[in-house]
């Protein structure tokens, strides 16, 4: 019985299942977070590689990756982004080992049979997706410049097609003030003071914005010990929203604030 292109798909992913979820299990166990996941890098390369795909390590940044099946036939370009690394201290509370293991159970599924069809095959490992954007690097590079058609899944509640996609800004805050001891304050300018009046200014930011926008932010950096007067600190912020049109929005009523406090403090 000759299966049809459908029944080799489900086929193939069924009869790898076990390699998948291995990786995908490796890969939770042994988070590595943006621009720092070769040890990931090299574990789904490899992968490709004895599933008969022409591989590039470290393509366009350090940690990003390239599969190609070229069919040497007319036909569409279609690309498989594999997203693989961990927050901070959480691991893989997104999922990217999942989005990676999926990515690579698509690819070599369709592998199979695009032959019959023609065209060019791409797994492509965009790293870096939780801070810096691996994606972002590779569209200017001009890798995408070719592709018809970009696919991927993400994790979530329940199955579906399509979904909403947030645009992200990402902000660093730095406030430079005067290091002073603890005891002789009015020598100094607290850095620290401001970061602190600025992230809580932010914090207001939240209640006045539309739906589906979201303002996340740390404090990165706020001194060396207690009893000087911080000569410099940090924040890094996300500003998440429906379109980046509106997290730009957002985020210049931070600048805006931020630009106050400063003043403010002397900074």
């Amino acid at each position: 019985m000759t299966l049809t292109a459908k029944d080799t798909l489900l086929q193939s992913v069924e009869d790898n299942i076990d390699a998948y979820m291995n990786l995908v299990q490796i890969m939770y166990d042994n988070p590595e977070i943006g621009n720092e996941e070769f040890e990931t890098m090299a574990l789904l390369v490899d992968y490709l590689d004895h599933a008969g795909f022409k591989t590039t390590s470290g393509y366009v940044v350090p940690t990003g990756f390239i599969g190609e099946y070229d069919t040497g036939k007319p036909g569409p370009t279609i690309a498989v982004m594999c997203e693989f690394d961990a927050l901070p201290e959480v691991g893989h509370g997104c999922g990217h080992n999942l989005i990676a293991g999926i990515g690579i159970a698509t690819g070599e599924a369709v592998k199979k049979i695009i032959d019959q069809f023609g065209g060019k095959l791409l797994v492509v490992g965009t790293p870096a997706e939780e801070n810096f954007g691996g994606k972002v690097s590779m569209s200017d590079a001009g890798v995408f410049d070719d592709v018809d058609v970009a696919l991927m899944v993400h994790p979530g509640s329940h199955n579906g097609v399509g979904g909403r996609s947030s645009a992200l800004n990402p902000i660093k805050f730095e406030f430079f003030g005067k290091n002073a001891h603890g005891c002789n304050p009015q020598a100094g300018a607290s850095a620290l003071d401001a970061a602190v009046m600025s992230y809580l200014q932010i914090n207001l930011i939240r209640q006045f914005v539309n739906p589906h926008t979201y303002i996340h932010g740390v404090i990165k950096d706020g001194g060396e010990a207690a009893n000087v007067i911080p000569g410099y600190a940090s924040l890094e912020y996300y500003f998440r929203a429906p379109t980046m049109a509106y997290a730009k929005e957002i985020t210049e009523k931070a600048i805006t604030a931020v630009e106050g406090v400063a003043l403010a403090n002397g900074v």
